[in-house]
Formats: structure tokens, C-alpha cells, sequence
């Protein structure tokens, strides 16, 4: 199943919520970094990475999490847990950051 971070985060909460999907729409705890993402709004790879390091406490504890699909453990994140995305081969991942790059350019450098 191809998952997006997106998806990631809103079948996260969804589990979180008991699968309850009114639950996940009413969740009270506003602290934590996916709230704002639980109904959908777009997630960044960073805050999936900020959540798996509040979770764990550490780099090495999350490179190294238990919750990897053996014994019956999957964390719905884990693929995204590194802040970056498996699905993307290496060269559209330096395609993605070069034309991050140059909008980044564009927009410090507008035409007068």
C-alpha cells in the first residue's frame, strides 16, 4: 500500500483516536505536532521526524525504532521517521530540492 505522509499522519491520529473518526475531528490535545495535520492539511517529513523524535527522545532510538512491522509493531510513520520520503528515488529527491531551490531563489530575487 502506498502511503503519503499526509495519509500517514491522518491514519495516525485515526489509530490515536481509537478509530474513532469524530474523536480524531474533536482531539483536545492541541500540544501535539500533528494536530494541525489530522484532518488532512498537507504534512511536512520534518514535523513527522519531530513527532518520531518526541516519541523516542533521540536520533539513535529513532533510526533504530522497535515499531517496524516485526511482531506485529508498525507504526503508521515509520517509513517517514528519518524526514525523508523511501518512495522517492534519489534523483527526483535532488530534482524535488532543485526546484525548491530555485523557487526559494525566485522569490528573494523578484523582478522590479
Amino acid at each position: 500500500m502506498n502511503v503519503t505522509p499526509t495519509r500517514a499522519v491522518k491514519q495516525f491520529c485515526f489509530e490515536c483516536s481509537n478509530y474513532q473518526r469524530n474523536e480524531v475531528k474533536l482531539c483536545p490535545a492541541e500540544d501535539c505536532l500533528l494536530w494541525k495535520h489530522k484532518t488532512g492539511k498537507r504534512a511536512k517529513l520534518r514535523t513527522i521526524r519531530m513527532k518520531c523524535l518526541d516519541c523516542a527522545e533521540n536520533r539513535k532510538e529513532v533510526k533504530n525504532c522497535i515499531f517496524n512491522g516485526k511482531d506485529d509493531k508498525k507504526c503508521i510513520l515509520y517509513d517517514y521517521r528519518e524526514g525523508h520520503n523511501p518512495k522517492l528515488s534519489q534523483k527526483n529527491r535532488d530534482m524535488l530540492k532543485s526546484a525548491t531551490q530555485l523557487l526559494n531563489f525566485k522569490k528573494t530575487n523578484e523582478w522590479v
